[in-house]
C-alpha cells in the first residue's frame, strides 16, 4: 500500500498522535527505579555487563536479543534506570505503530474490503486504546520485562509482514522471507513467540487467504521456514530445561512442577477471566499477585466451564472461517505457553497480558464501529473519550511506579498476606530514610567496575539485612569470587547458601572459616547446624563438642546440642545439655526454656513439657514458634490429663493470626486443633491447604506425613503422635 494524495488523515498522522499519547502518559516512567528481577538481571548477568559477550551469545541464548539490548543500555548508561525505561518506552511506540499498520492493512484485504477512511480511524482508534490501557503498563515500566515487548514486537510485525505480502505481490517473496526471521528473532526474545507459526496460519486462514488452498499454495515455503523457529527450542536448550526438575534459566517465571497440570489449568481459568475483568474495567491493578491455589481443581468448575466454552466457541468459529474469530483467536494463543496446562510459577502476571490484551481493544474498538456505523462523529467522540480515561488511568498508575512504597502498599491492600510486597514495602521506607542514596552510588560503582569488589560485598550485604536473598546472593557470590580468602566475604555467602538451602555448597566454606578463625564459637555452631541440616548428627556434636571446649559457659552452645540430639532422635541425651543451657541462661531466656520444653516433650514427660512452654510464652506471648509448639501439644498430647482441644485451637489461631497462610505448618497445626474439637470437616480442609502449600515449596518429602495425619481427619480421627517429636 503506497502512501498518496488519498491517504486518509489519520494514516498520514497516526504517528504523531500516537507519539503525543506516548510523551503525556508516559513521560513520568523514566522516574521510574528498577523492580524485583531487574538489578540481577541487568547488574549482575554476564551477557548484559559485557558487551561483547551479548554480542556472542545474542543468536544463542535463551532471550538474547533482549540482553543484547539491555547490554547496550548498561555500556551507555550504566546503572541509572532512566535509559532503560526510555528504550521500553521506545519499543512500546513502536508496538503501537505496528498495531496500527497491522489494522488499518487487515481492514482493507480482500475478506474485509472496508474503505480507506473508515479502516484508518478504526486502526488509529484501537491502536491508542491499547497503547494506553494500564493493563499494559507493567511491560512497560518494569525493566526486565523488555522480553515481553521484544517478543511482541516480532509477534505483531510477522504478522504484519504477511499482510503486507498480499498488498505488494511484487515484494511478496521479501515479505514472507520476513516473516519466517522475524519469527526466528522472536525465539531470541521470549519464549511466547512459540505461537507466531500458529497464530499466523490462523491468521492467514481467517483474514489473508481468499481460499484455504491459497495458503499451501503460494505460502507453503514461509510456513516451513516460521515452523522451522521451533528448532530453537534445541538451540537455546529449552527441551533440557522442560524436562529437568530446575526452573528456567532466563530472567522469567520457571516452570514449577509442583502443581499438577490439570490443577494448574484449573486455576487458569480464574486467572484469564480476571483478564478479562481488568481489560474492560482496570480499576485494580496489583504489581506482584499473590494467587491462591485451590484445593483441588474441581473447585474451579465454574470458571473452568466458562472458558472451556469460550474456547469451543472459538475453534468452532475458525473451523468455518468466521472473521473475526481471530481475536479470540489471538488471546488464547498469546496466553497459551503461560496460561493453559504447563505450570509456571506465577499463577498471575499481568505483563502476560500486554499482546494479549490488543485482542480486546480491537474487539471494543470494532464493535463501537459495528455499532455506530453511519455516525462517524460519536464513534469519533466515544474513542476520544475512552483514550482520555484510560490516559488518566495509565498516568496514575506510572505515579505508582515512582514511588514503589505507594506501589507495594496497594498489592498489600490486596493480598494482606503477602510477605515479598510487606518485605518491599519496609525496604523503600529504609531507602527513603537515607540508604537509598548510599545504594544508588554502591550500584553506580558497580557499573563503572564490575569487579569492585568491596561495593558488591556492600550492596550485597545491605540487601540480605533487609532479607531480600536473590539480590544479596550474585553480589556476595561475585565478591567471594575476586576475594576468595576474605573471612567476611566467605561467611556473608555461606549464611545466604545455607537459608537457600544449598548446603553442599555452604560446607565447604564454613570449613574454610573454621581453619581460618578456629577460636570463633559462632562459626562452630553455624557448621554445626548445616552439618545438622544435612543428617550428618556425628560431625555435628563433634564441632558442638570443640565449642564447649572454647567457650563451656556459652548456654547457646548447650542449647544447640540439645536441639540437634533432638533431631537426631536421641532424646533421652538431650536432657543434660537442655537443662545446662537453661541454667546458665537463667529462667527469663525464652529460648532456653523452649528448647527443655522440647526435650520434655521428647521424652514423653507431657506436664512439664506443657507447664514450661506456657512459660515461655508468658516471657513473649507473641512468640509465633512458641504458639505453634503449644497448640501442637495440646492437640496431638497422647497423656490425657494435658490434651486439650480448646487451648489447641486458641493458640492454633494465634499462629495464624501471627504468620498467616503461606506456610503449610500452619494449616497442619490448625487441622490437628480442629480435630482435636471434633471439627474433622474442618481439618480436612486444611490438610488440603498444607499440603497444596508444600507442593508449591517443592517439599514433597513431607508430603506423606501430612497425608497420614489427613487420613486421620477424614475417618473423623483426632491426630495423636505415635512419636513425640513436633513437626
Amino acid at each position: 500500500m503506497t502512501r498518496d494524495q488519498n491517504t486518509p488523515l489519520f494514516a498520514r498522522w497516526c504517528w504523531l498522535i500516537l507519539l503525543g499519547l506516548m510523551v503525556l502518559v508516559y513521560s513520568g516512567a523514566l522516574q521510574a527505579g528498577f523492580f524485583l528481577d531487574d538489578i540481577q538481571a541487568i547488574l549482575f548477568h554476564p551477557h548484559v555487563t559485557d558487551l561483547g559477550t551479548a554480542f556472542r551469545k545474542a543468536l544463542v541464548t535463551d532471550r538474547g536479543m533482549v540482553n543484547l539490548t539491555l547490554a547496550m543500555n548498561h555500556a551507555l548508561g550504566g546503572a541509572e534506570p532512566w535509559g532503560y525505561h526510555l528504550v521500553n518506552l521506545v519499543v512500546h511506540y513502536l508496538n503501537g505503530l505496528l498495531l496500527w499498520g497491522l489494522i488499518y492493512s487487515t481492514l482493507q484485504l480482500p475478506r474485509i474490503a472496508m474503505s480507506r477512511d473508515r479502516a484508518a480511524l478504526l486502526a488509529i482508534g484501537a491502536a491508542a486504546i491499547w497503547l494506553v490501557h494500564p493493563l499494559g503498563s507493567q511491560a512497560v515500566i518494569y525493566t526486565v520485562q523488555r522480553a515481553e515487548l521484544m517478543a511482541s514486537t516480532m509477534i505483531l510485525f510477522c504478522a504484519f509482514a504477511l499482510v503486507q505480502s498480499q498488498h505488494h505481490p511484487k515484494h511478496r517473496r521479501l515479505w514472507l522471507v520476513l516473516c519466517v526471521l522475524g519469527s526466528f528473532a522472536g525465539m531470541q526474545c521470549k519464549l511466547i513467540a512459540i505461537v507466531i507459526p500458529l497464530l499466523l496460519l490462523v491468521f492467514d486462514w481467517l483474514l489473508v487467504a481468499t481460499k484455504g488452498s491459497e495458503i499451501w499454495r503460494q505460502r507453503f515455503l514461509m510456513y516451513v521456514g516460521v515452523f522451522a523457529s521451533w528448532s530453537m527450542l534445541f538451540v537455546l536448550g529449552v527441551t533440557d530445561m522442560l524436562q529437568s526438575d530446575q526452573p528456567l534459566s532466563s530472567a522469567g517465571a520457571g516452570l514449577m512442577q509442583a502443581i499438577p497440570p490439570k490443577l494448574y489449568l484449573a486455576v487458569q481459568s480464574q486467572v484469564l477471566l480476571h483478564y478479562l475483568f481488568v481489560s474492560i474495567w482496570p480499576g485494580t491493578l496489583v504489581f506482584d499477585h499473590v494467587w491462591p491455589l485451590p484445593l483441588q481443581w474441581t473447585t474451579c468448575w465454574p470458571t473452568l466451564l466458562v472458558m472451556t466454552v469460550l474456547f469451543g466457541v472459538t475453534v468452532v468459529l475458525v473451523m468455518r472461517r468466521v472473521r473475526w474469530a481471530i481475536l479470540p483467536s489471538l488471546f488464547f494463543l498469546v496466553l497459551a505457553p503461560t496460561s493453559s496446562f504447563l505450570p509456571v510459577i506465577d499463577l498471575a502476571v499481568e505483563h502476560r497480558m500486554y499482546l494479549a490484551l490488543s485482542s480486546v481493544c480491537v474487539g471494543v474498538v470494532l464493535l463501537l464501529g459495528y455499532l455506530l456505523r453511519g455516525k462517524a462523529t460519536l464513534l469519533r467522540a466515544v474513542m476520544v473519550l475512552l483514550i482520555v480515561a484510560l490516559s488518566v488511568r495509565t498516568w496514575l498508575r506510572v505515579g505508582d511506579y515512582q514511588d514503589p512504597q505507594v506501589l507495594w502498599s496497594k498489592v498489600l491492600k490486596v493480598y494482606p498476606d503477602s510477605e515479598r510486597a510487606e518485605a518491599q514495602v519496609q525496604f523503600t521506607q529504609i531507602m527513603k530514610q537515607g540508604l537509598g542514596k548510599q545504594m544508588q552510588q554502591l550500584q553506580q560503582a558497580i557499573a563503572d567496575n564490575p569487579n569492585d569488589h568491596q561495593s558488591l560485598y556492600a550492596l550485597g550485604d545491605i540487601f540480605f539485612q533487609l532479607s531480600n536473598l536473590d539480590l544479596a546472593r550474585p553480589m556476595l557470590e561475585k565478591a567471594w569470587e575476586l576475594k576468595p580468602d576474605e573471612p567476611t566475604y566467605i561467611q556473608a555467602l555461606a549464611r545466604v547458601l545455607r537459608i537457600d538451602g544449598e548446603l553442599d555448597r555452604a560446607l565447604p566454606l564454613y570449613r574454610q572459616l573454621v581453619e581460618l578463625q578456629p577460636k570463633d564459637v559462632s562459626i562452630r555452631l553455624n557448621l554445626a547446624e548445616l552439618l545438622a541440616g544435612m543428617k550428618q548428627w556425628d560431625q555435628a556434636l563433634a564441632q558442638l563438642h570443640q565449642a564447649q571446649r572454647i567457650a563451656p559457659q556459652n548456654p547457646a552452645v548447650h542449647a544447640n546440642t540439645a536441639n540437634i540430639l533432638l533431631r537426631a532422635d536421641r532424646a533421652s541425651q538431650a536432657i543434660e545439655p537442655a537443662k545446662r543451657a537453661y541454667a546458665l541462661a537463667g529462667e527469663q531466656s525464652a529460648n532456653a526454656a523452649g528448647v527443655l520444653a522440647s526435650a520434655y516433650a521428647a521424652n514423653g514427660m507431657w506436664s512439664e513439657a506443657a507447664a514450661l512452654f506456657e512459660k515461655v510464652h508468658q516471657f513473649n506471648p507473641q512468640d509465633p514458634g512458641t504458639l505453634q509448639r503449644l497448640a501442637w501439644l495440646y492437640a496431638t498430647c497422647p497423656d490425657p490429663s494435658v490434651v486439650d482441644g480448646q487451648k489447641a485451637v486458641a493458640y492454633a489461631r494465634q499462629f495464624y493470626e501471627k504468620i498467616g497462610g503461606a506456610s503449610p505448618t500452619t494449616w497442619d497445626t490448625l487441622a490437628a486443633a480442629w480435630a482435636r474439637v471434633g471439627e474433622f470437616d474442618r481439618a480436612t480442609d486444611a490438610m488440603h491447604q498444607a499440603i497444596v502449600r508444600l507442593r508449591t515449596l517443592k517439599r514433597e518429602d513431607l508430603i506423606p506425613a501430612f497425608e497420614q495425619r489427613l487420613k486421620h481427619y477424614e475417618q473423623k480421627q483426632p491426630y495423636t503422635q505415635d512419636a513425640v517429636n513436633t513437626p
